[in-house]
């Protein structure tokens, strides 16, 4: 209903507004000066709407505002703003601004939250966002079949009709509740229940996050013109190209509705077209075909051709409203969608519609319809370079709800499978008693610990002794080509170089990984999910490895199975902060894809050596009997070195130093180097 309220009116205000026979005969400059002041309107009011809805929760109070004021907008604009409007002057100007409050806070601002509410409704209750979304288009379709008849009897019909949708609409959301909604909010009421609703310093807070005004920039020069463009200056262009503007009304009204209807079947697909193509790709792609079609509207300027072309808005309205919801559920905390959804995509668009309608409305005025069309056009194609470089790829950051395309769910698929039917021998000799935190090792183990530690400290004086003497040469090999160095069987206690012998990619390892993780942060209760301490998105996860400050950031790397919530091969996750308090998920930094290390990438350390340069010293892990723990582990040192100073990746090395398995054959790993401080440190 609130669509029908809104696309009643909505798409014939600028007809409204410069039609002088059935309309006020503004200016183009005129009319970009009043959406200047409706978006500037509107920006304040969603930001206060994000705000406020991200306190209620699934609350509808705001929602039930909303449907009140729309009910009003007949009333409001035949016995206030048009007089207002007509005066002239100071009376004028005040119209303008009450208008723009009254305008923005039923509707253009309205819309964002009905939006935002319906998104955190969706994944709240389990239903799919887009198909949800398309009854809203389906609703402006509807209406759109019969403004352009509407505006040519009595403009003012428009907006009556509107009132009796918003009347409707304010009897259903405050007499009716579903019963699903009811038991949630009986759970939200409970005073021991665990808080969901943002704190007011959380969302301010968003104002702050450089990523998002990566993407706020991109949605200025881009989702900006589907106001500027679409409702400014399009009606007004299509009307122009019939014999009169009551036919070209009645045209354009079933057109949009046409459009609307198709808009309406494309939000059940663009879902589709994301699971195939990914989020971030599916943003750039709405940005294409805005470019396109602005630019060909320029190209072309008969009605059949035209018409064709405005038909492109059904597949870029949806290409931009769903993936951009699914963009910030996905790199940002989920509790803040409202906030973070009002600011990065409705507020930006609204700051370029300030920043856009009067100017291009001027250039519109001096130049024409084809050059301001060429030029907004360029504009989006500037932004779509720009979005191309700087939108985040969906594995990158993910800080909220993880989306995989189909092609990873099938190779996640593929991959647990695959670990189940390796892992079924480990598992069987893990028990709950894994969780504690504390390894409690047996008396071999600490007396073969002490003696390698002796060693190690003999070393420093002795170097002439060979385990220490080679531990030094570990720390700053020198590398060699991994290939002339392959052998089948590891005998030698300290190889000459790194012995490195590959079995898998190690990319697509970390790719598998990522989604098996994923895989389990889309079903886990984030209810008793921690909210301060370290912990990966899904998986079991043990052992802090690597701690280090590098480069102006803290790093905690873990012991991480990303294919199970019991112990399993192990992956090292990881995470960064700048002041240990704040954690930025990173990505997955091992998997096992050596022969040395094929049943897991066990714990380590990371080295700042005295040229400043960091390397990664750890386990390589395999059964001895290449199947299970019956025959003994083969545990080797491993060497790695990161690829960039972020340490999000690191190439890895090879074997340093080998297994005496002469003398051990349980539990040779856990390397905790170091280096010697200097004096005065």
């Amino acid at each position: 209903m609130f669509f029908c309220s809104w696309g009643i009116w909505w798409s014939f205000f600028s007809r409204w507004l410069t039609d002088p026979t059935h309309g006020l005969g503004m200016s183009s400059a005129e009319q970009g000066h009043i959406y200047s002041i409706n978006s500037l309107a509107t920006l304040v009011i969603m930001f206060v709407y994000g705000t406020i809805q991200d306190q209620l929760g699934i609350k509808r109070k705001l929602v039930i505002f909303i449907s009140a004021v729309a009910a009003c907008v007949g009333p409001f604009v035949q016995f206030v703003y048009q007089p207002m409007l007509t005066a002239g002057g100071t009376t004028r100007f005040i119209g303008v601004l009450l208008g723009s409050i009254v305008l923005s806070a039923g509707f253009m601002a309205g819309c964002s939250l009905f939006e935002a509410i319906t998104e955190r409704y969706s994944r709240k209750f389990g239903f799919e966002y887009g198909q949800s979304r398309a009854w809203g288009s389906f609703g402006y379709a509807v209406v759109a079949l019969c403004a352009g008849f509407l505006f040519n009897i009595n403009p003012l019909l428009n907006f009556w009709v509107g009132s009796i949708c918003g009347l409707s609409m304010l009897c259903v959301y405050a007499f009716w509740v579903p019963a699903e909604q009811k038991e949630e909010l009986k759970k939200e009421a409970d005073p021991n229940a665990t808080p969901t609703n943002p704190s007011f310093k959380e969302m301010v807070s968003v104002l702050k996050m450089p990523t998002l005004w990566v993407l706020i920039i991109f949605m200025l020069f881009t989702n900006t013109f589907y106001t500027v463009f679409d409702q400014q200056m399009f009606p007004n262009y299509y009307a122009s190209l019939f014999p009169t503007t009551e036919i070209g009304n009645a045209t354009y009204g079933t057109l949009n509705s046409f459009q609307v209807f198709l808009e309406s079947a494309m939000m059940g697909v663009v879902p589709i077209i994301m699971k195939k193509i990914g989020v971030r790709n599916s943003l750039l792609l709405g940005a294409t075909v805005m470019f396109a079609r602005i630019g060909l509207c320029g190209v072309f300027h008969d009605p059949v051709s035209v018409s064709i072309v405005k038909l492109f808005h059904s597949i870029e309205v949806p290409l931009f409203c769903l993936p951009a919801f699914r963009y910030f559920t996905l790199h940002f905390d989920t509790k803040l969608s409202a906030t973070l959804y009002m600011v990065g995509f409705q507020i930006a668009s609204q700051v370029g519609q300030v920043i856009f309608s009067t100017p291009m409305g001027a250039l519109h005025d001096a130049m024409g319809d084809r050059p301001t069309f060429f030029t907004i056009s360029a504009i989006v194609f500037a932004a779509l370079v720009y979005g191309f470089f700087v939108i985040k790829k969906d594995d990158q950051e993910v800080g909220g709800d993880p989306f995989y395309t189909d092609k990873q769910l099938k190779a996640m698929k593929t991959a647990d499978a695959e670990v189940k039917a390796e892992s079924q021998p480990i598992l069987s000799r893990r028990t709950a008693s894994m969780v504690v935190a504390t390894y409690i090792p047996s008396p071999a183990i600490i007396i073969g610990t002490v003696r390698i530690i002796t060693t190690i400290v003999v070393s420093e004086a002795f170097p002439f002794f060979r385990f220490g003497h080679h531990l030094q040469k570990a720390f700053y090999p020198t590398i060699h080509n991994p290939d002339s160095e392959r052998h089948s069987t590891m005998t030698g206690f300290t190889p000459d170089a790194p012995v490195l012998h590959e079995i898998k990619n190690h990319s697509e390892e970390l790719t598998k990984a990522e989604a098996g993780v994923a895989a389990f942060a889309a079903k886990r209760n984030n209810r008793w999910y921690p909210k301060f301490h370290i912990a990966s998105n899904g998986g079991w996860i043990n052992d802090p490895n690597g701690l280090c400050f590098y480069k102006g950031r803290w790093h905690v790397f873990y012991q991480l199975h990303p294919y199970g919530t019991q112990w399993g091969p192990m992956h090292w996750g990881h995470v960064s902060s700048t002041d240990m308090v704040n954690w930025k998920r990173e990505p997955i930094m091992f998997a096992p894809s050596l022969e040395e290390e094929k049943d897991g990438v066990f714990s380590g350390s990371a080295v700042i050596g005295d040229d400043g340069k960091l390397k990664f010293y750890y386990t390589g892990h395999r059964w001895a009997n290449g199947k299970d723990n019956t025959g003994g582990d083969w545990q080797v040192q491993m060497l790695a070195e990161p690829d960039n100073d972020e340490l999000t990746s690191a190439t890895k090395r090879g074997m340093v130093i080998d297994c005496p398995t002469d003398k051990v054959n349980h539990h040779y790993r856990d390397p905790k180097a170091g280096r010697p401080a200097t004096s005065g440190t």
